[in-house]
């Protein structure tokens, strides 16, 4: 049954409706429970390891965002590929791309989404975060997973940021 849309207004962020506004928060919930996870390559074992990558899927499928056989199709040698989009690709069979930007100061992301940036002079995306309260983001990289101020941090501070929103994506299927 689709429900009609029923706004809800938060910190000055407009939501669909309730359940957005809660799936938001527990997805958020959920990625903070994995701050301190060593970094390590294709490893998805909250406490033991995980990678950007893997952080983002082991996340909204532990929320039911995302269905479990894609829960490891980041694993081989995903990250190394120097001019093919396999992670935005990957990451779009989930969510809708809603916003791109260098200018952090007029870019808007909601609590939930993700972001992709390209690290190390990358052509493609590279790696990943989950915004908790934009420009404040969780992401695992080497030692381990941490939330951070993108506006500060190396791996984000001034790099073109991709938003994309896996709630805008489940509204386009009523």
């Amino acid at each position: 049954m689709i429900t009609p849309f029923n706004p809800v207004l938060k910190d000055g962020i407009v939501y669909h409706d309730q359940w957005e506004l809660a799936d938001r928060e527990k997805v958020i919930a959920e990625a903070r429970t994995w701050i301190g996870t060593p970094y390590h390559t294709n490893a998805r074992v909250k406490g033991a390891g995980c990678d950007c990558a893997t952080l983002l899927f082991m996340v909204y499928h532990a929320c039911g965002l995302v269905p479990d056989e894609d829960t490891g199709i980041f694993s081989g040698d995903w990250w190394c590929h120097v001019s093919d989009e396999i992670y935005m690709r990957r990451v779009v069979r989930h969510a809708h791309k809603v916003a791109e930007a260098i200018s952090y100061a007029t870019l808007s992301a909601k609590p939930g989404n993700i972001v992709l940036t390209r690290c190390a002079e990358s052509r493609v995306y590279n790696h990943a975060g989950i915004v908790t309260a934009w420009p404040k983001l969780i992401h695992a990289m080497d030692p381990a997973v941490e939330e951070v101020d993108a506006t500060q941090h190396w791996a984000w501070n001034f790099r073109t940021v991709t938003v994309l929103d896996p709630w805008e994506k489940q509204h386009d299927r009523g």
